[in-house]
């Protein structure tokens, strides 16, 4: 069974995360979650030196550690399985869950920044067309 991602879907991705540009969907929808903001704040930003510079969230370890599915797991006090007592497939299933938490802050994190210095709470929000622009839909 395949699990619905709307990261991929806001950005036109295929199920590796690959898509043509990072500009969101005309009228994507993206529902922003209270955990999508709690992985944000336990988010390492660091400087990327290329070209001219920018921040950047730390593309190996994001959290700190090299294990992404468990830090999500950490960060927002939700059950791990056990790797060794655990069948493939529902292993697979929990770091695909947790995984897909992590590629969401893309969007999320789109949508802290495009409502700066506004408070951003947990709902859902549109991109309007042809920007990077998120409001909050009522």
């Amino acid at each position: 069974m395949t699990t619905r991602n709307p990261h991929y879907e806001v950005f036109d991705m295929d199920k590796h995360g690959r898509g043509r540009d990072a500009s969101p969907n005309v009228n994507a929808k993206f529902t922003l979650k209270a955990e999508h903001l709690t992985l944000l704040q336990h988010a390492y930003v660091q400087w990327q030196d290329d070209e001219t510079g920018a921040p950047e969230i730390d593309p190996k370890r994001p959290y700190g550690n090299s294990s992404v599915s468990r830090d999500v797991a950490d960060i927002l006090g939700l059950p791990q399985p056990d790797y060794d007592t655990t069948s493939a497939d529902d292993y697979d299933k929990w770091e695909n869950e947790m995984l897909a938490l992590h590629k969401e802050t893309t969007v999320a994190l789109q949508i802290v920044l495009a409502n700066l210095p506004e408070a951003v709470t947990p709902g859902v929000y549109v991109c309007e067309e042809y920007t990077i622009k998120w409001r909050r839909l009522q």
